[in-house]
């Protein structure tokens, strides 16, 4: 596990712990040569009760278009998911309350393809040849973000 998902840990837990009577909350840790016993380490360490589920293959992470740690996914009562974030914790507490109190959380996709399609046009080269080189234990994910990025260039 990463220091900044380390960090959100004791936020994490008091987030769980205010919602644990109105929503069901559990940790996903992606696998990057972890094991069941450092999982059960960790919770003791920090103290956690939130249940925590490791991400063996990358799957989960990449059904809910993962973009870094740590990642938050708010899915409603009628199993559609309405809210991902990654690094929003003002938004993140509004769509919680929202779906604690049972108010419906709206989403506005054609914002969210809007901004990744201007980020990927901040980052990427206009002329030149290009490389594009990732390194990481979680090549799923990025992997599957490259080609949604790759869409929207190409």
């Amino acid at each position: 596990m990463g220091p900044e998902c380390r960090r959100e840990l004791p936020s994490l837990e008091k987030t769980c712990q205010q919602y644990h009577n109105a929503i069901a909350m559990f940790a996903v840790i992606l696998n990057i040569n972890g094991t069941d016993d450092a999982i059960c380490q960790l919770q003791q360490e920090s103290a956690l009760s939130i249940p925590i589920v490791m991400d063996q293959h990358g799957s989960i992470a990449s059904n809910f278009n993962f973009v870094g740690t740590p990642f938050h996914v708010l899915i409603n009562t009628s199993g559609e998911v309405v809210y991902t974030t990654y690094h929003d914790e003002a938004k993140l507490a509004f769509k919680l309350e929202q779906l604690a109190n049972g108010q419906a959380v709206e989403v506005n996709i054609e914002k969210a393809n809007e901004q990744l399609a201007q980020a990927v046009n901040n980052v990427v080269p206009k002329t030149g040849t290009n490389l594009l080189y990732c390194s990481a234990a979680w090549w799923t994910p990025i992997y599957w973000m490259l080609t949604q990025v790759l869409r929207l260039i190409t």
